[in-house]
């Protein structure tokens, strides 16, 4: 059965996925991601900033838009190289 996760995306990367540059995402395996499933991407800046963003909007977080894609490949990692995490492939929803 094909889920929808619901998934921060901090910048410049939710800009980067809007604008077609980047087609992979490196996740935490977390949701059982499969091959089909649906990703809606949040665009997000955390109330810290972290290093080389260059944004911050004090104690609280901020959300922006939302975008949807497709994950088209799920690739496992090796346990010794990263226990749990996932390279997906992924298109966007039209």
């Amino acid at each position: 059965m094909k889920k929808v996760h619901e998934v921060k995306t901090v910048e410049p990367h939710f800009s980067d996925i809007v604008n077609g540059k980047k087609r992979a995402e490196l996740r935490l395996n977390d949701r059982d991601y499969q091959e089909g499933d649906t990703m809606v991407l949040k665009q997000y800046w955390p109330a810290e900033e972290p290093s080389g963003l260059g944004v911050s909007f004090g104690k609280d977080e901020a959300y922006g838009e939302e975008y949807a894609v497709t994950i088209t490949s799920v690739t496992k990692f090796p346990p010794a190289l990263r226990d749990n995490w996932v390279m997906l492939s992924i298109t966007p929803m039209f």
